[in-house]
């Protein structure tokens, strides 16, 4: 069997595979699945479909005391809105912040900014939290990155990256 075979039968192999695995129906998913449109709906429900009693709302880009002060001594003067942008992440990056990259939970803005740790959903947070602070228009933007899944116990994660886009006044949008 030459290589090439062989590649075409494990490709072959894994499509059939794959086919397979698709047309599976696992028992556990069923009760998702029935309540596709309850999930769509935007309401808050546990696991079991249950409403859930406690959650209290969350600003995921307060700014904190500390915050403000780290902006302060990081984005002085009268600066234009590349500079501030500059600033920003030249504080968080280079000046100390010394942020380390953590995948195992989200913070909001203040929680990253206090952890000093986070994931990039986490770093924007903070990212789009001081940019707004100092009148910066940020917003979040998704990133397209191929399909990465990763499998901790008995559950699959799909990843995906987000990071900031900043609109300047005065120029070209910044992505960071």
């Amino acid at each position: 069997m030459t290589s090439q075979t062989f590649y075409r039968f494990m490709a072959l192999l894994a499509l059939v595979l794959l086919s397979a695995s698709c047309a599976t129906t696992n028992t556990a998913q069923q009760p998702l699945l029935k309540q596709h449109a309850e999930l769509l709906s935007g309401r808050t429900i546990s696991a079991n479909g249950e409403p859930l009693a406690s959650l209290k709302p969350t600003d995921l880009l307060a700014v904190s005391d500390a915050m403000r002060a780290f902006l302060a001594s990081h984005v002085t003067g009268r600066n234009d809105d590349e500079r501030k942008t500059r600033l920003i992440a030249e504080a968080l990056l280079d000046d100390g912040l010394n942020l380390q990259y953590s995948n195992l939970k989200t913070y909001t803005a203040a929680q990253t900014f206090q952890e000093r740790q986070g994931n990039c959903l986490s770093f924007t947070n903070l990212f789009v939290a001081l940019a707004r602070e100092v009148g910066l228009d940020a917003h979040f933007q998704e990133v397209r990155i191929p399909p990465v899944w990763t499998a901790e116990g008995d559950t699959l994660y799909y990843n995906l990256h987000i990071n900031v886009l900043v609109k300047l006044r005065q120029g070209p949008h910044m992505n960071l």
